[in-house]
């Protein structure tokens, strides 16, 4: 005869006090909508990356590699608004302003997709790539809230 297993019982387990929301932002949406979101709150260091590692971000969200998700949390500030303040992810939002405000040009590496790419400001990108990157370039979130 076999020995009975006792299902598995969990008998700590505190309730949740939020909510957790998956949502995606194109990344566009943290140029033209900056003042939605508080990307430096209090207890947020300054932006720190280099100019090759914002390169190398936006490598991988050419090529639709895995970035991390961000984390967001919604805070109501009166009746009427409510910001987003970010919780993790202020460098990649940081980063993809920069670009769209001509900050740095796309990356060498990025020859292999396209040999115009390399060396290229946002503002001097063709209508089309501009649109595939508007449209296209998505970052993943959780947004908190409650």
């Amino acid at each position: 005869m076999g020995r009975k297993i006792k299902p598995f019982a969990m008998s700590f387990n505190p309730q949740t006090e939020y909510t957790i929301i998956p949502k995606e932002f194109p990344i566009e949406d943290f140029h033209k909508y900056k003042d939605e979101f508080v990307t430096r709150p209090p207890y947020q260091r300054k932006a720190v990356w280099s100019k090759a590692k914002k390169q190398a971000l936006m490598d991988s969200l050419f090529r639709r590699y895995y970035v991390p998700k961000l984390v967001i949390r919604l805070v109501r500030l009166d009746d009427k608004r409510t910001v987003r303040e970010v919780i993790d992810g202020q460098q990649r939002i940081t980063t993809v302003q920069d670009f769209f405000a001509n900050g740095y040009p796309l990356p060498k590496s990025l020859a292999d997709v396209d040999p115009g790419l390399p060396g290229t400001y946002y503002k001097d990108l063709s209508s089309d790539i501009r649109r595939f990157i508007d449209r296209e370039l998505k970052y993943q979130a959780d947004i908190i809230q409650d």
